[in-house]
């Protein structure tokens, strides 16, 4: 299945949020989390320049973000819609991703920074 990385708008956020805190649901449950401040926290790390959007058979599916903090490049999020899931979808982002780290660790000469 091909995919599509897009930049991320603002109003991209709800999107995020909303799968982000789905798929998080169950990790909220088994650590007796307080759901209440893990969309705060969402928002406090949430930067539109950072994400893409995944998109593929024309809606989004998921999204990730990923970019340079201090000496390193990073990935912080990658999330897919379970009826996406299992599809090659977040392979290739990984894959894609993987170019991309390496570009910053031999360009920008920064470490590879994976906090998923």
């Amino acid at each position: 299945m091909n995919a599509v990385l897009r930049p991320a708008q603002p109003n991209d956020f709800d999107f995020c949020a909303g799968l982000y805190l789905a798929e998080l649901e169950w990790v909220i449950t088994a650590m007796h989390l307080d759901r209440s401040r893990q969309l705060p926290t969402l928002q406090k790390n949430w930067t539109v320049s950072e994400v893409r959007i995944i998109t593929a058979q024309g809606q989004d599916v998921g999204w990730m973000q990923s970019g340079p903090r201090d000496d390193a490049v990073y990935l912080s999020h990658i999330y897919l819609l379970p009826a996406f899931q299992g599809r090659g979808i977040g392979r290739a982002v990984l894959g894609v991703c993987a170019v991309w780290m390496l570009i910053g660790v031999l360009v920008m000469r920064r470490m590879i920074d994976l906090r998923i």
